[in-house]
């Protein structure tokens, strides 16, 4: 799940009827926010996405990885879980017509970014074939790309 709207705060609710809200950090104030475990720690970790920076906490404050971009993305994030309990996240960046696609450690997958100005469909490799990632394109065209 993400939200696509300015926070600077994460509020949980809890099925006893507890809150906790919390205060993110300065350098962490999003656009765009997700939970995902990316650790395999069976616990969601907090991804959050910036104008320029892409930045993954564990639930205990430790960062998990940062990602600056060159240019303000202005993007939006999508977070695909994968086996496992681990997963990937993708960023699109309209303005510059890129789709990135990144592991659970940071790292961006081989041969991105790619072309795309659309949100992504990514199709789970099956035993032996590849991941497959659908997305559309600033030249109105539907790429489909095979990954790792």
């Amino acid at each position: 799940q993400t939200c696509a709207l300015p926070i600077s705060r994460i509020v949980s609710l809890y099925f006893d009827g507890r809150v906790q809200s919390e205060a993110l950090p300065k350098n962490a104030e999003a656009f765009a926010f997700g939970l995902q475990d990316l650790n395999a720690d069976l616990s969601p970790d907090y991804v959050y996405l910036s104008a320029n920076e892409l930045q993954a906490v564990s639930q205990d404050g430790l960062s998990l990885f940062t990602h600056r971009f060159k240019d303000a993305t202005h993007g939006m994030m999508q977070l695909f879980p994968m086996s496992e309990g681990r997963g990937k996240l993708g960023i699109v960046c309209p303005q510059a017509n890129e789709v990135y696609l990144f592991s659970d450690d940071g790292s961006v997958t081989d041969g991105f970014p790619i072309n795309g100005n659309t949100e992504m469909l990514l199709i789970p490799a099956v035993e032996g074939e590849k991941s497959i990632l659908i997305c559309g394109s600033a030249d109105k065209k539907i790429n489909c790309y095979s990954i790792e």
